[in-house]
């Protein structure tokens, strides 16, 4: 079976690759802007992609792609989401690829905040950031094309993502346990759940869809650990798997009060320590395997990394 995965050199493309090359029907073809060539014979450029340079019809194409939402503006976004992706529809035909599964981001419903909200996939869109925008105009691009084009989709839209060579604010946090120094959390009375993306749980549902390519047929998942968990349950959680030495203080309701009325602090709160809480419902009826919790997640991480 031919997988194409762009994005490949990236945390979650790196993480994929890793997993199913363990598996020795998946052929896969990674194709990146710029390749490791001594890294693997089927490392394409996008360039080599579009010109048909590949010499393989492609089964399943994974799109995980995309520029850095955090240190990007719109201009590169647009080219590195929305045009990269309408480019890369436009030569599907070419092989013969008829399943495409698209990343996009549960950033598309809004940001994190002080309410308990939770979000399906029917929940109205309220993307907030340049990045959100665009990845939530390219999935209505992938539905339009799919129509022309005739092929069949799944759309991802994952929580904060978290494993193996992450540099996300999550990673961060995880550093400052691992050197046992002091660590800001919320009092019990305060915690806000957010919901949070082991790639241990992407591996799983991407081995489910290459082994059942029937069932990419046109449909958007939330994608998401089994649970949502507070931000400061994850750092009690990680401080005691570690066993670190760190000592956690907390902010009690008259502190939490008191900032939420300065802009720059009630900004930066809501940011770390919000509620965005994301149903998977929708992906676990679909799907007969469980989504492993946060937890877990945690310990595969853990043991993958020593």
């Amino acid at each position: 079976m031919n997988i194409a995965i762009t994005g490949s050199n990236g945390f979650i493309g790196n993480n994929l690759c890793t997993y199913l090359d363990k598996f020795e029907d998946i052929n896969l073809i990674t194709i990146n802007r710029t390749p490791l060539r001594n890294k693997s014979q089927k490392e394409y450029s996008f360039h080599e992609l579009f010109n048909g340079e590949i010499k393989e019809e492609i089964d399943i194409f994974i799109h995980l792609a995309s520029p850095n939402h955090d240190n990007e503006r719109n201009k590169n976004l647009e080219n590195g989401i929305y045009n990269l992706t309408k480019n890369i529809l436009s030569v599907l035909d070419h092989y013969n690829c008829k399943k495409f599964i698209f990343f996009s981001s549960a950033k598309v419903y809004g940001e994190s905040s002080f309410k308990n909200i939770s979000y399906n996939e029917n929940s109205q869109t309220k993307p907030k950031t340049d990045y959100a925008k665009i990845k939530l105009r390219t999935e209505k691009l992938i539905i339009e094309e799919s129509n022309k084009i005739k092929f069949n989709y799944i759309i991802y839209r994952p929580s904060f993502v978290y494993g193996l060579g992450m540099a996300s604010n999550l990673g961060k946090i995880f550093t400052v346990i691992d050197n046992s120094l002091p660590m800001i959390v919320m009092d019990k009375s305060l915690e806000m759940k957010k919901s949070f993306l082991s790639v241990s749980n992407i591996n799983r549902v991407i081995k489910m869809n290459i082994y059942n390519k029937e069932k990419i047929s046109n449909i958007i998942f939330n994608l998401c650990d089994e649970q949502p968990i507070s931000l400061s349950q994850v750092i009690h959680l990680y401080k005691n798997k570690i066993h670190s030495k760190s000592i956690l203080i907390k902010i009690n309701k008259i502190t939490f009060y008191v900032l939420k009325k300065i802009p720059i602090f009630n900004k930066l709160i809501k940011k770390i320590f919000g509620s965005f809480d994301v149903d998977n419902s929708k992906i676990k009826k679909f799907y007969a395997d469980k989504l492993i919790s946060t937890s877990d997640g945690l310990d595969e991480y853990l043991n993958k990394r020593i």
